[in-house]
């Protein structure tokens, strides 16, 4: 199944907690409010060659300890592309309990180390094609917040390409920025995303479809779409947005984003306070809104739209 067209996704249950999840260094989702979830998120644009590793930071209170009811469990399935999810095939699990972690198993129920045998639905098989390391512990990213931090390692080799976004140029600890270093950054960014706002009021989508080109043609890929696929899909959905009389492309200065820099420091995206996309557009009968997620990478000291 790893060779021929997999379509690999994270299958996440979680409530009562407040978390993050990251995979291969990339956030994949971030809950604030303790709200249950119960979803899938697709990953083979993710997806390297080797080790992918999946990553759950839970925060708690300085105070409070975590709901006893808290549990988390992360599963990193794989399907054949077009199957229905009820065909999924789970790879490795992380699962976390806060009753568990009372216990001091707060991780029973992962996957425990060792090898795995694709063609035979990922039983264990000390000649299998795929190795799942143990459940680590880590410091959480953040020094101020409590919580607990897991990682979990799975080792394979898909047929999928190595995506060029892990070839582009490191890009710097935000942290570790001089105000004035931070400044220049946050500009030098800033100015991709003021192209993208200019290009969606002059509605000038052939300048934007230029923009994501290598985007585009890494998602066809990713998901063994037709060359051109997410190219038209994207062209039909800005074109949608920018001449739509029912929407209103929201207004964007520097002060209104701020920098988010992916945890592998390949990727960056802006975002506005509430953490929604910088591009987007509000209904103007309606209370909702229309988010456009652009991530940049940069390479030979150009940025590019890389997903």
């Amino acid at each position: 199944m790893l060779q021929d067209k997999p379509y690999f996704t994270l299958n996440v249950d979680m409530a009562d907690c407040v978390y993050e999840l990251i995979f291969n260094g990339v956030y994949i989702y971030s809950e604030l409010n303790s709200l249950p979830l119960r979803t899938e998120f697709p990953v083979n644009h993710w997806i390297t060659r080797g080790a992918n590793t999946v990553v759950l930071n839970i925060y708690q209170d300085k105070e409070e300890p975590l709901a006893d009811d808290a549990r988390c469990d992360v599963t990193f399935c794989v399907r054949h592309s077009g199957a229905a999810m009820t065909a999924r095939q789970v790879v490795s699990r992380l699962r976390f309990t806060q009753q568990q972690e009372q216990a001091g198993i707060g991780c029973a129920g992962s996957t425990e180390a060792g090898r795995y045998l694709s063609s035979r639905e990922f039983r264990p098989d000390a000649q299998g094609d795929v190795q799942v390391a143990q459940v680590q512990r880590q410091p959480l990213p953040y020094e101020a917040m409590r919580g607990i931090g897991l990682l979990q390692e799975v080792s394979f080799v898909s047929a999928l390409p190595q995506w060029k976004y892990l070839q582009a140029q490191t890009l710097p600890a935000l942290a570790a920025l001089s105000p004035g270093e931070l400044e220049y950054w946050h500009q030098d960014l800033y100015s991709q995303y003021a192209a993208v706002q200019s290009a969606l009021l002059k509605k000038d989508i052939d300048r934007l479809m230029r923009m994501c080109a290598h985007r585009n043609a890494e998602m066809d890929a990713a998901y063994y779409l037709p060359p051109g696929t997410r190219a038209a899909q994207l062209r039909a959905a800005l074109t949608d947005a920018a001449y739509s009389n029912e929407q209103e492309l929201v207004s964007l200065m520097p002060d209104f984003v701020g920098i988010e820099t992916m945890p592998n420091r390949k990727l960056v995206r802006m975002t506005r306070a509430s953490g929604a996309p910088a591009i987007a557009f509000n209904y103007r009968r309606e209370d909702i809104s229309r988010a456009f997620e652009f991530i940049f990478g940069k390479q030979n000291d150009q940025w590019i739209v890389c997903r």
